[in-house]
């Protein structure tokens, strides 16, 4: 999805950069931004996530998604009103266009593993299943 089809999903506006930018997942820690995320700024209880959204740009983020002003010397950033909710919106935007079916399988140290007894009783995806780390 590009910048411009971000900033219309969440309802916010393009403050700077290339509204054709792609965007391709999204983080809100900025040590764990990876190239064309999109970096969600929040205002934390110990610090705010706007102070980092220089190093996020830097490490190649493709947006930053913010509700205060910052200054961004590269990179596109999209204003919104509240981030928190605007990666809510953007999240049912993309499960929008997604036209498979989803399912999150969950728990820790289940025996046996649920993804193993998913994987013998359903007919084989369509596309790789595995483990995500959270």
């Amino acid at each position: 999805m590009t910048v411009a089809e971000a900033a219309h999903a969440m309802g916010g506006r393009i403050a700077a950069g290339d509204p054709g930018s792609v965007i391709d997942g999204a983080a809100i820690d900025s040590r764990a931004i990876r190239g064309g995320e999109a970096f969600f700024a929040f205002a934390g209880e110990h610090t705010d996530g706007h102070l980092f959204v220089p190093g996020a740009l830097a490490r190649g983020a493709g947006v930053a998604v913010v509700q205060q002003d910052v200054v961004a010397e590269s990179g596109a950033v999209i204003r919104v009103e509240d981030t928190f909710k605007a990666l809510h919106d953007l999240a049912r935007f993309s499960r929008a266009r997604t036209p498979e079916r989803l399912v999150g399988i969950t728990g820790w140290r289940a025996r046996p593993p649920p993804r193993s007894c998913w994987g013998r009783s359903s007919p084989p995806a369509s596309a790789p299943t595995g483990r995500r780390g959270t």
